[in-house]
């Protein structure tokens, strides 16, 4: 009865061993979540490719192998003007790109481009009044 006992502790022992290096593998094996970022710029680009990747580098560093940000530059895995579908599917996880662009989807969009035909300050100041009922 005794050598029994000593047996099935040994084995229960065991087997609580096997179990704890078991799981502790398979959390060190974990793949991290990747977070695919497309940007429209070809690669090498200065200054949004190189933005986007010391961004990364950064949220990288940060996040310890749980997430990776994967920077795809110049259309590698979507093409303009398809960022948004590409988002709203699954195909990517993050964009970036201007709105301006999308006018043709709403022409709304277009209206975040326009201070940038004023010559100043003043100017985009006095055409922002008369444009803000569009806005």
């Amino acid at each position: 009865m005794e050598k029994t006992l000593t047996f099935l502790s040994v084995l229960a022992m065991t087997f609580f061993l096997v179990s704890a290096i078991d799981s502790g593998t398979a959390m060190a094996q974990k793949k991290p979540v990747v977070i695919r970022h497309v940007l429209p710029t070809p690669e090498g680009d200065y200054p949004q490719t190189f933005r986007d990747k010391e961004m990364a580098k950064r949220f990288n560093e940060r996040a310890k192998s749980e997430y990776v940000i994967e920077v795809h530059a110049g259309g590698a895995l979507a093409k303009l003007p398809e960022y948004f579908d590409a988002v709203r599917i699954g195909a990517v996880e993050m964009e970036f790109s201007n709105w301006g662009m999308f006018s043709f989807l709403d022409p709304r969009m277009g209206l975040l481009e326009t201070p940038f035909l004023f010559n100043n300050n003043h100017a985009t100041s006095a055409g922002m009044k008369l444009l803000l009922p569009l806005i």
